[in-house]
């Protein structure tokens, strides 16, 4: 499948195919391309937490309210966890890796750190939140298209109960906090938004000449 039939292959599967499981190979590819997705310098603020336990993902279609059953009849579920803290602690040990990996002299990596420090400071508590999400959309973008590239389904959740699953999954001891839940599976020949046109404005009124 090239990049435009997938594209066009792809949506977002509402029931899975309980029969079929993604391999352990398929589920690493995966998580290295969230790995190494673009983020602002970097810094990775966010974790990916994945579940194949079946108690566990039926849990949390609870916390779905009970009216969408991707998770539980999914193959994998990703989960992508911020701290809750976005503090020095966790910019420093970043910027100590990044001197470490790369070797950086005493003076380069003073300069990457005041560029980091300066970086996370200029953000007020309300918008650091907001800059870690976009973050971790960047990530799930990625994602979503590497799926597809490898015929394989998934479904992007915003809408559940994150408190519930910040219980379920544990979060909060880790210093955690759930953003975005991504199923991951095969779509199940029961389910009828697989044949449902996309609706997309034409190129020509969405791509705009400067």
């Amino acid at each position: 499948m090239n990049l435009r039939e997938a594209l066009h292959w792809r949506y977002a599967v509402k029931l899975f195919d309980r029969t079929r499981t993604l391999s352990t190979e398929q589920i690493e590819e995966l998580a290295e391309v969230v790995r190494m997705a673009p983020t602002s310098l970097g810094l990775q603020p966010f974790r990916l937490l994945i579940v194949d336990d079946p108690a566990v993902k039926a849990q949390l279609d609870t916390a779905c309210h009970r009216q969408q059953k991707q998770p539980g009849s999914a193959s994998h579920v990703f989960i992508f966890a911020a701290p809750t803290a976005v503090d020095e602690p966790f910019w420093r040990e970043y910027v100590d890796r990044a001197a470490r990996e790369r070797h950086l002299p005493p003076e380069k990596r003073g300069e990457f750190e005041t560029r980091v420090r300066n970086y996370i400071t200029s953000k007020s508590e309300a918008e650091l939140p907001h800059w870690v999400e976009k973050q971790v959309y960047l990530a799930a973008g990625q994602l979503l298209l590497a799926a597809a590239l490898a015929g394989i389904d998934a479904c992007p959740m915003e809408g559940f109960d994150r408190n519930e699953a910040d219980r379920i999954l544990g979060l909060r001891q880790m210093g955690l906090r759930s953003v975005l839940l991504c199923p991951l599976g095969h779509r199940s020949p029961m389910d009828t938004f697989a044949a449902v046109k996309k609706v997309r404005l034409p190129r020509d009124r969405f791509v705009i000449a400067p």
